[in-house]
């Protein structure tokens, strides 16, 4: 669970010290992003990818707001970044949120999902996958993570109640691994966050974000029993 207005804050102000603001997403990944690259052998990288809706980003008024209304399918991209892994670990804690708040900046735009809806509407109906994330140029591990956390499980009711807790999964046939945050139950800014990677991978960011996350317990979703 991460816990978004003690530790968590104090490591966004970190990750934004060079001047540039980082948001809480962005601190987050670009600091799991170095743990992650602890885990690997000097030469090798470690690939970031972040799969960013962008329903949001095409709704600028409320014409496009009705057209998103009626487009029936997924407007995810994907966009990565793979790094060496000696330096995402030897440069400083701001550094790959720096990363991570460029390429970003550079994705997160209506031109780019304009583009994007097209040419996924050229391909049906072939299956599309990031396959760049999973195989990149130089080796090592890579895993993904959804921009925006807008999946609030909480609000769905299929006839027996609204769920608690909720997320998703890629196919366990890719090699990479994926990092859910969702919003707590909790409702006070905190996270739950699944995370599907290798089990020295999961030791490393469980020591490195020691004071960010903290194992799932029934007392940090702040329930009555």
């Amino acid at each position: 669970v991460s816990d978004g207005y003690s530790a968590m804050a104090s490591l966004q102000a970190i990750d934004s010290s060079n001047g540039s603001k980082k948001t809480k997403f962005e601190a987050f990944s670009g600091c799991l992003w170095k743990a992650v690259a602890k885990s690997v052998s000097g030469g090798e990288a470690c690939k970031l990818g972040v799969l960013v809706d962008g329903r949001l980003t095409l709704i600028d008024d409320v014409r496009s707001k009705d057209a998103m209304a009626i487009y029936y399918g997924n407007v995810v991209s994907l966009p990565y970044s793979e790094l060496d892994a000696n330096e995402l670990t030897t440069k400083p804690l701001s550094w790959p949120a720096d990363q991570v708040h460029d390429f970003l900046r550079s994705i997160v735009t209506p031109g780019h999902f304009q583009g994007f809806v097209d040419w996924i509407e050229a391909q049906r109906p072939h299956m599309i996958l990031p396959t760049s994330l999973y195989k990149g140029t130089m080796g090592g591990p890579s895993f993904a993570i959804p921009y925006g956390r807008l999946f609030h499980s909480n609000k769905l009711d299929f006839g027996w109640g609204r769920p608690i807790l909720g997320s998703c999964y890629f196919p366990r046939c890719m090699d990479s691994g994926y990092v859910m945050p969702m919003p707590s139950p909790a409702t006070n800014g905190d996270w739950v966050v699944y995370m599907h990677l290798c089990k020295h991978q999961l030791d490393i960011a469980a020591a490195e974000l020691r004071d960010v996350l903290h194992p799932l317990n029934f007392a940090l979703l702040k329930l009555h029993e």
